[in-house]
């Protein structure tokens, strides 16, 4: 199996009447394509698709692999751990706002309107038996696509991601009383400086992976992220309960658990706190990796390659 590597890119251009923001975002689209379309050597390009909402990059034939990164975060840091099957489509996608995307011009909300954008991309694709990969709130969107489209969702590869996040630090919270908490934490956010912003990310990047080289990769990202689009999106993640949507959910799940020795409870415990926020889904398995944080692609990818061909092969129990 070899190696994922983009190799050209594709810009299909969004409807006229466009706001300044999607003006700004087609001309980097644009910008972009025209570099990679240049470095490109080989005939077979990938396709990369700008919208308001989401960049997908496509690469390969065959059936649909959707990857969904986490918060701030680009595709790039999978890319060290996956490989591509045979007779799969990757399509690769960073949601704007993170990763030097430009932002949604319209921030009311973020989670919904982008798992409606990944909706209406599969839809107008008419993408179906969908393996979807999923990490942090990549895999929170994940579920929720899963929720709408059911027919279409075979299975989901989660890496460490839950759907009702306070509760994960605080079992038994009261969906309710967290939810009253959005608006305040989405302000404080919003309004510190960029200085104040750019150290409160960088002090909990020591949580988000192990090694330097690791942190470096999640920071390039970090650094780049618009401080609007993560207040937003870490204010909705942070106090809304998704469990309720679990129940809509046919595809099998696979969910991958980071372990390490500042977590303060053994594998088992944190594995069952896991399965408590899955409880109703009949297809769920859950594996523990362990000396892992967060981004558990980049301290331990042959650990997370290993999980995910298994995936792919439909040996998820084993």
């Amino acid at each position: 199996m070899k190696k994922l590597k983009p190799k050209g890119v594709m810009h299909f251009p969004p409807i006229k009447n466009l706001p300044i923001g999607a003006i700004i975002a087609l001309i980097t689209a644009v910008i972009v394509a025209i570099l990679v379309a240049r470095a490109s050597t080989n005939a077979e390009a990938a396709t990369q698709i700008f919208a308001d909402r989401i960049v997908v990059e496509v690469e390969g034939e065959g059936t649909p692999v959707l990857i969904i990164p986490g918060l701030t975060s680009s595709p790039e840091v999978f890319k060290s751990a996956l490989t591509h099957h045979p007779h799969t489509s990757i399509h690769w996608i960073t949601l704007a706002g993170f990763a030097g995307v430009p932002a949604p011009t319209d921030l009311d909300e973020f989670v919904t309107p982008a798992a409606n954008a990944i909706v209406n991309y599969i839809k107008k694709n008419d993408l179906k038996q969908i393996k979807f990969v999923g990490h942090s709130m990549g895999g929170v969107l994940s579920l929720m696509i899963a929720a709408q489209l059911p027919e279409r969702v075979d299975s989901i590869l989660i890496i460490d991601a839950v759907p009702f996040l306070a509760a994960l630090f605080q079992p038994g919270a009261d969906p309710e009383l967290v939810k009253n908490n959005k608006a305040t934490m989405r302000a404080q956010i919003s309004n510190m400086s960029n200085t104040a912003f750019i150290a409160m990310m960088r002090q909990g990047l020591p949580r988000q992976a192990t090694s330097p080289a690791a942190q470096a990769r999640v920071w390039a990202d970090i650094e780049r992220a618009d401080q609007q689009a993560v207040a937003v999106a870490t204010s909705e993640l942070f106090t809304t309960d998704y469990r309720p949507i679990l129940k809509n959910i046919d595809a099998e799940l696979s969910v991958i658990i980071p372990h390490n020795a500042y977590i303060g409870v053994t594998p088992e415990q944190l594995r069952d706190r896991y399965k408590d926020q899955y409880n109703g889904i009949e297809n769920a398995e859950f594996h523990v990796i362990e000396n892992s944080r967060h981004f558990i692609m980049l301290d331990q990818p042959e650990a997370l390659s290993a999980a995910f061909n298994a995936f792919m092969e439909g040996n998820v129990n084993e």
